[in-house]
């Protein structure tokens, strides 16, 4: 996930088709805060999910659990691992996605 608040938002950017040749698996989120429409410009360089701010989570949260039923392993260690750390695993009652 990448945010465009980062002070190295324009590194990332200029760095992010290179990740996605190096990791083909992996995808990747931003959280646009700049008040700028950057969405097409940023799925042309293959980000897959773009969210305006943290209102918008349960959008990420529903493309992150999208993206993990993609992979071939089994994550339920990874998996759980990953949502306990994630903000709202603290809020309690909820269980994480599984593969």
């Amino acid at each position: 996930m990448l945010s465009t608040k980062s002070p190295h938002y324009q590194t990332w950017l200029q760095r992010l088709p290179g990740w996605r040749r190096q990791f083909p698996l992996a995808t990747f989120c931003v959280i646009n805060t700049s008040g700028i429409d950057l969405q097409p410009g940023l799925w042309e360089l293959g980000v897959r999910c773009v969210i305006q701010s943290t209102w918008e989570m349960e959008i990420l949260a529903r493309w992150l659990a999208w993206h993990l039923r993609r992979l071939d392993e089994s994550p339920n260690e990874w998996l759980k691992g990953l949502w306990d750390r994630l903000p709202w695993a603290q809020w309690g009652g909820k269980e994480p996605v599984s593969g």
